[in-house]
């Protein structure tokens, strides 16, 4: 075995030639890379990391222009977290979360695909859907609509294989399900 004592040069040079000879392979991989990366933002849905912090306060004020809650805590070491705690309860209070999921609507989403990529709509969209609350209602199906504005009709196209129903009137998914299911009307 024999040892190395020195140490080794490298010859960048020859690396950098080496390296240009190659060219076209690099140019290649750079084109077919740039387009892949196009691809995968143009098909690849949106996602946003949203966080919220809520702060509650006592908004009542005394003559030295705070709360009394603050007067207190500078004089003294109390605190009082009744309001606070009211507050709490009314944000997480079932009834509450009912009302504004039910005013927001979430029951029903609307969906668009454009430039190959299938956004949810959050915006006002160009029809409204309102269930019949006296029939069953099928679910878990996606709805296609298109939408002709200039002729002022549109196509309504779904279709699936075991699909569930729901009472709208009820509140609940019944037992069972539809075998095959397919609407096209226009």
């Amino acid at each position: 075995m024999s040892s190395q004592t020195g140490s080794e040069t490298i010859d960048i040079k020859a690396i950098f030639k080496k390296v240009l000879a190659k060219w076209w392979l690099f140019m290649i991989t750079c084109g077919l890379m740039g387009a892949l990366a196009v691809a995968y933002i143009k098909t690849t849905p949106k996602r946003f990391l949203v966080q919220a912090t809520l702060l509650m306060s006592d908004q009542r004020q005394d003559a030295f222009g705070g709360g009394r809650e603050e007067f207190l805590k500078g004089v003294s070491f109390l605190k009082n977290n009744v309001a606070v705690e009211d507050q709490i309860a009314v944000l997480t209070s079932r009834s509450m979360m009912t009302r504004t999921l039910k005013r927001l609507d979430f029951g029903i989403t609307y969906y668009q695909t454009k430039n190959y990529r299938t956004e949810e709509q959050y915006e006002y969209p160009p029809f409204y859907v309102k269930l019949d609350s006296v029939s069953q209602q099928v679910i878990d199906v996606p709805v296609h609509v298109t939408v002709d504005r200039a002729a002022g009709t549109y196509r309504v196209r779904s279709e699936g294989k075991f699909v569930h129903l729901y009472n709208v009137a009820k509140q609940t998914e019944l037992d069972g399900f539809v075998e095959s299911y397919e609407v096209d009307q226009e």
